[in-house]
């Protein structure tokens, strides 16, 4: 597997150099795409050399809100091989952290709740299918860090943190 496929397709334990790098391949193909270029999946095909899907969150809000601090989030993604480009995944505003596409590209895995180190019971870990269909909670008060997929078992495993006896713990 390249750096491609794992970034872009969330295949999650990038690590913080990965993470790093592969914020810098989302900004400049985002900045590259947005310029008003027309065909925003044509441009993002081009830039990968191969199908490829994005997503992240979008605020909705009447003022920014990067690091998700309130609920005024929208669920956005494109994808190279569908004919849709950019549209909503999740219309319904909320409060929404983190999605990452599972590596087989079907789904995407999400926080919902506020952006923080304290784990409560209002952090959730969604998950919802590509066409936005089948939105449903997987984990409650669970702080959604990642999702890695075993190449030898297929089995998705879910990261992220959990509040036990008033320590906050990773689990998976």
């Amino acid at each position: 597997m390249d750096f491609f496929e794992g970034a872009f397709l969330g295949n999650g334990a990038l690590g913080a150099i990965g993470c790093f790098r592969f914020f810098l391949v989302v900004f400049f193909a985002f900045t590259s795409i947005s310029l008003g270029q027309q065909d925003q999946a044509g441009d993002l095909r081009k830039f990968t050399g191969r199908p490829a899907k994005l997503v992240w969150i979008q605020d909705a809000g009447e003022t920014a809100c990067p690091l998700s601090e309130r609920p005024t989030m929208k669920l956005v993604g494109i994808g190279t091989e569908d004919g849709k480009g950019e549209r909503e995944i999740i219309s319904e505003i909320g409060w929404y952290r983190k999605p990452i596409i599972t590596a087989d590209g079907t789904r995407v895995v999400f926080g919902i709740g506020p952006h923080g180190p304290m784990v409560s019971d209002t952090h959730v870990v969604g998950v919802v299918n590509w066409d936005g269909s089948g939105k449903r909670e997987l984990l409650r008060g669970v702080y959604f860090e990642d999702v890695f997929t075993d190449p030898q078992t297929g089995i998705e495993w879910i990261y992220g943190q959990v509040l036990e006896n008033g320590e906050t713990r990773r689990c998976r």
